[in-house]
């Protein structure tokens, strides 16, 4: 009964936000100022994690010289530009990392309300995203994915099973049968890329790219997690062949992860994923 008033409830405000242009702007104005301080949190993660500093017990500060930045230091993107990109400590530049990752932070949910209107989905598909510029920021710096990131990105695969299905696309969906295979793909390519190293006696893909199939695989369904594997090495195909193309040493001596180019393809497929397979079965109709 309580959780059905909540639905109702819910429901009730959506009906109320679709009829309502204010409303609408006051929802959206605040979902991008919330997306825009994730971004900062997003920063933190992608500095402390792979150093394995606490997240908590210490304040945010400039990594060059130690200084504690006060509140109004800290005010996504804003800050950054009255304080013309440097510490007011030591007075050196600060990465124009930070101001991106919160502008992409943004970006993130923009592109999941775009494409699922304001809904559950919209909000998990944008947790996801944030998550995928973490990865993407470490695995290219670090050449590691996070234990702690992949758990996360387990748990949004878990809540994602409340979704009745994933639509799209009017040929196509992705429902609970579909996740639920995905999550057992995901322990079959880990089983056989096991075996295959354990033949070869190296290494042939990360733990954590090998990890982050779970998640994935429950969050999008098996149809999706293949298709972005395959995306990704399209990708990680063509970033090589350009590398050699440059013909710039500093480019092609430049170590890439595989972690970078899945997200990638993950991303491009749970927006467009749908509609490439359609496309590519009615090749056969």
């Amino acid at each position: 009964m309580f959780s059905l008033n909540i639905i109702n409830n819910i429901n009730d405000f959506l009906d109320i936000y679709h009829s309502s242009l204010l409303l609408k702007v006051v929802v959206l104005t605040f979902l991008i100022l919330i997306s825009l301080c994730i971004g900062s949190f997003l920063n933190v993660l992608i500095y402390r994690l792979p150093i394995n500093e606490s997240l908590t017990k210490k304040n945010s500060h400039c990594p060059k010289c130690g200084h504690m930045l006060k509140w109004y230091e800290n005010i996504p993107l804003l800050s950054y530009i009255i304080q013309r990109g440097r510490c007011r400590g030591c007075k050196e530049l600060i990465s124009i990392q930070y101001p991106i990752i919160e502008f992409l932070s943004v970006c993130a949910f923009i592109i999941a309300y775009s494409r699922f209107n304001l809904s559950l989905e919209t909000f998990l598909f944008t947790l996801i995203l944030q998550m995928f510029i973490v990865i993407f920021m470490i695995d290219l710096k670090h050449q590691i994915i996070p234990d702690s990131i992949n758990v996360v990105i387990l748990v949004i695969g878990l809540l994602s099973l409340i979704i009745p299905h994933t639509s799209i696309n009017q040929m196509m969906s992705i429902n609970y049968i579909d996740k639920i295979i995905g999550f057992g793909v995901a322990i079959l390519i880990l089983i056989v890329f096991l075996l295959l190293e354990k033949l070869l006696n190296k290494e042939l893909m990360g733990g954590g790219d090998l990890k982050l199939f779970f998640g994935i695989g429950l969050f999008m369904g098996w149809q999706l997690l293949i298709l972005g594997i395959f995306i990704a090495s399209v990708i990680a195909v063509i970033v090589e062949m350009m590398k050699k193309v440059i013909k710039s040493e500093k480019f092609l001596n430049k170590v890439i992860p595989f972690g970078p180019y899945l997200v990638m393809g993950f991303a491009i497929v749970y927006v467009f994923g749908l509609d490439i397979i359609s496309l590519y079965l009615s090749l056969f109709n």
